[in-house]
């Protein structure tokens, strides 16, 4: 599966191929990418996926700077979680700071996005 964020609109032919049986199929369809509006979920499946084939290379190939750095950047500008940007506190920890410091004295409430 190939994947890609365009920069501006345009047509595009489509070709998609696969097996049936043992019989190779191919569907064509000509496309037209607009670069007003859209589906604004789209770019959060695309980071989502170059997400995960990272994992994947990081899997074969080791942890590098690059693919780390990569990771970080697609996963804040697109608020998906992963393993570089997960924060965990363990409960069990009791060096944590002292429960009296813990309490917050206001809070306030915010809109959810995109709701």
């Amino acid at each position: 599966m190939e994947m890609g964020l365009y920069q501006s609109g345009a047509n595009s032919n489509i070709i998609l191929k696969g097996m049936i049986g043992s019989e190779e199929v191919r569907f064509y369809k000509n496309v037209e990418f607009s670069k007003s509006g859209g589906y604004r979920f789209i770019p959060r499946l695309w980071a989502k996926a170059k997400i995960n084939h990272l994992l994947d290379l990081i899997d074969i190939y080791g942890e590098t700077d690059e693919l780390v750095d990569q990771i970080l950047d697609l996963s804040l500008r697109f608020q998906i979680l992963t393993e570089y940007t997960a924060f965990y506190s363990d409960p069990t920890d009791i060096t944590a700071v002292d429960d009296n410091e813990i309490v917050p004295d206001k809070f306030s409430v915010e809109q959810n996005y995109p709701n």
